[in-house]
């Protein structure tokens, strides 16, 4: 349909709900016919030693998840605009940076960490190595792409847990104003913090938060940093412009991250919504999502999503406490939520993939016992633009 013909639709239906003539639910199924719903992949990523052998390894593990992705929606005759994978998928990379001999390498689980200085080291080598993976991969890739996250040691020796979005080799970016912090842009080497001139947006595929704040922790990519996608600035690769467009910190860290990395807490304030072709999306990090401040926190999108590395024996009743208690409370009534797979350092992730209509469960993907060798099932959805919780409570009041 086009664009002026979708104006005009909306614009009666507006009337009409106003008037009293069509509930917001009528509205919602009409809505969602006229406008191009938004695809999106949530990647039960499987882990595995073996995946984190060396960054070759992991980069090929990748591309066979995003492979999979893409035939399985074309199988259902959808081009996906995002995927999304979750939390931790691009943390244990730093192992393979580990040097011989050393306990990381001898040891297995927790106990296998060596010192928390070379922890450091290790998570500063590792980085730029990270960004060029996932620069290399989104550029021949159509769509956007959640990596998940990865961890990242700042300047002052804190480490974060890092949540990185990047556009597709086709995509421009673009990004509202928005002040730094843990969450928005990037600077050269991801850490945000100082700020700078951004160049000017182009181009209409992924919008996030503008220039980096002073001493935050992240923000947008600024003219000395990895630059805008479709502008010419030394990325991580030593060369060209950074499809990396988003970035956000993890604010509430789960128990072992305290006990063994002690890691550095970013800001709620810091976080931001982005914007995948037309539709706003914002996001917490796994324990973060727990905590009902973010209800109030995050501003109205068509979409939540919540990528978790869940540690615990997976239950309904535990997830049951995170997205879908957050999402009524919300602006916002449609959630994802994407979990880890796999083993790794002693420890195992479990957990499903879902799609949320507030607290209801309208898809999922359960985990299952699949060999890492196996790209797992993807939970492809289209979301629609719905109206959020707020209107949708005033159009229900209008027409009762």
């Amino acid at each position: 349909m086009i664009p002026e013909a979708r104006r005009f639709l909306f614009f009666l239906l507006i009337l009409l709900l106003l008037s009293g003539t069509l509930s917001a639910d009528l509205y919602a199924r009409a809505a969602a016919d006229i406008e191009e719903p938004l695809t999106v992949a949530a990647i039960p990523f499987r882990i595995s030693e073996s995946i984190y052998s060396s960054p070759r390894a992991f980069r090929e593990a990748i591309n066979a998840a995003l492979d999979a992705v893409e035939a399985q929606a074309a199988e259902e005759g959808l081009s996906v605009n995002l995927a999304v994978f979750p939390e931790y998928t691009s943390a244990f990379l730093a192992l393979s940076y580990l040097k011989p001999g050393t306990e990381g390498q001898t040891r297995a689980g927790a106990e296998a960490l060596p010192k928390r200085e070379e922890i450091i080291e290790v998570l500063k080598a590792a980085y730029p190595e990270v960004l060029r993976i996932w620069e290399g991969i989104s550029r021949e890739r159509t769509y956007s792409i959640l990596a998940g996250t990865t961890l990242y040691a700042d300047e002052q020796g804190g480490i974060r847990n890092r949540a990185l979005l990047f556009s597709g080799g086709t995509k421009g970016t673009s990004r509202p104003g928005g002040s730094g912090g843990s969450g928005g842009t990037p600077d050269s080497v991801g850490a945000g913090g100082s700020g700078g001139s951004a160049p000017s947006p182009g181009g209409p595929g992924v919008s996030a938060p503008g220039p980096a704040g002073s001493g935050g922790s992240g923000g947008a990519p600024d003219s000395a940093g990895a630059g805008r996608h479709g502008v010419s600035a030394p990325g991580p690769g030593g060369s060209g412009g950074s499809a990396l467009c988003y970035l956000q910190d993890k604010v509430f860290p789960g128990a072992p991250e305290e006990r063994i990395l002690h890691l550095q807490r970013g800001r709620i304030a810091d976080a931001h919504s982005f914007n995948i072709d037309g539709y706003t999306i914002v996001m917490t990090i796994c324990r973060d999502t727990y905590n009902s401040e973010w209800e109030t926190a995050l501003p109205p999108a068509h979409l939540w999503i919540d990528i978790k590395a869940n540690e615990l024996p997976y239950t309904p009743a535990y997830y049951a406490e995170a997205l879908a208690a957050r999402l009524p409370n919300s602006p916002t009534n449609r959630g994802l939520v994407v979990s880890l797979q796999g083993q790794m350092m002693g420890y195992s992730f479990t957990g499903p993939c879902q799609y949320l209509s507030n607290e209801e469960i309208l898809s999922e993907i359960l985990p299952d016992n699949a060999s890492a060798d196996t790209p797992a099932e993807a939970l492809i959805v289209q979301v629609p633009k719905l109206p959020g919780n707020a209107l949708k409570s005033f159009l229900d009041n209008r027409t009762r």
